[in-house]
Order: C-alpha cells, then sequence, then structure tokens
C-alpha cells in the first residue's frame, strides 16, 4: 500500500479506516505460492490459515481503534525491518483461535 492515504468513517460514525492510493498484490509471495516456504506467523505458506492471518494482518494496519490509533504499526522492510513479523505475531495472538477454527471448520 502506498500513495496518498485518505481516513473515511462508516454511515454509522463508529468505524474509522484509511485506504490507499495504490495497492500491489504480490502474486509470487506466500498468499499465492506453495513453494514459497517462508511460515506465516505459526502457518505455512499458502495454506488457508496463513492466508487468513495474512490478511487479518493487511486489515489491522486499516482499521482505527477507538482510541484512535492503528492495533499494529506500519511495517515497511526498508525502514522498520522487523516489524512486519512483530505484527504478524500481534495479530496472531488476538485471532490465532478463530483462524484455527475457522480452518478446521472447512468453511
Amino acid at each position: 500500500m502506498s500513495g496518498q492515504q485518505t481516513i473515511n468513517v462508516d454511515s454509522n460514525g463508529q468505524t474509522r479506516y484509511r485506504t490507499y492510493a495504490n495497492i500491489v498484490v504480490n502474486t509470487t509471495g506466500p498468499f499465492f505460492i506453495a513453494a514459497n516456504r517462508r511460515d506465516i506467523g505459526d502457518y505455512r505458506a499458502y495454506t488457508d490459515e496463513a492466508r487468513m492471518l495474512m490478511i487479518l494482518h493487511e486489515l489491522a494496519h486499516m482499521v482505527m481503534g477507538a482510541n484512535g490509533q492503528y492495533p499494529i504499526r506500519d511495517d515497511n522492510p526498508d525502514t522498520t525491518p522487523g516489524q512486519s513479523a512483530a505484527n504478524t505475531e500481534i495479530v496472531q495472538g488476538h485471532c490465532k483461535t478463530e483462524i484455527d477454527s475457522v480452518a478446521a471448520s472447512g468453511r
């Protein structure tokens, strides 16, 4: 995600989220390629669990909490090395039970 950010508010005025001018999907990364051996949190690349965790990680960058802060910090690997993995751990810590439950149910 890059470019100009826009802060949006839902129709009830309750949820704030940001959108970006540009979004790039890495079609050679662990979301799409099974041969990519990089784990995503506790999950193997290209699994439903890893995909859910990656999507939740990205959403956590976008949806603002009630305190006016985003749940995880920005994590550009060029400027904040290691932050992405730390952020993934935060998201997994909050969502692991649900991720595992959805994956186990086959939904």
